[in-house]
């Protein structure tokens, strides 16, 4: 009977975790180094969820990403690997329709209308020119 060999396991799981200290959640590998554009984009999405005290969604992401002079593509990809390395599932959205209400004011009442003035009278219309008789 043979045995699978461990780099075999590792390589049908997708897992690339076999670096000594690596951190592996719900089967994403966090990345090591955060000057590399992956750990970059992971901290971007970590300081963004501490100030906005909630998951960012995935705009607001893309967002900071191209400030950051990063691919939206990879930046879309890694987000949804941070979503998978912290469990969370879903789909999130921003939270504008609480904002919109809180800032619209209240409409002031509208003002009466002024009535209409009465319309003057037409100009009486010219008498007919006589027909003539042949």
């Amino acid at each position: 009977m043979k045995r699978k060999s461990k780099k075999s396991a590792v390589k049908k799981s997708g897992i690339k975790g076999n670096r000594p200290g690596a951190i592996i959640k719900n089967g994403v590998v966090h990345p090591r180094d955060p000057k590399k554009t992956t750990g970059h984009l992971w901290a971007i999405v970590d300081s963004l969820k501490s100030k906005l005290s909630r998951v960012p969604t995935r705009a607001e992401v893309l967002e900071a990403a191209g400030k950051a002079k990063l691919k939206p593509g990879m930046a879309s990809t890694q987000y949804g690997y941070w979503r998978r390395f912290h469990g969370i599932t879903g789909r999130l959205t921003a939270p504008k329709a609480a904002k919109a209400k809180a800032v619209k004011a209240p409409k002031a009442p509208k003002a009466p209308k002024a009535p209409k003035a009465p319309k003057p009278p037409a100009p009486p219309k010219p008498p007919a020119p006589p027909v003539a008789a042949s």
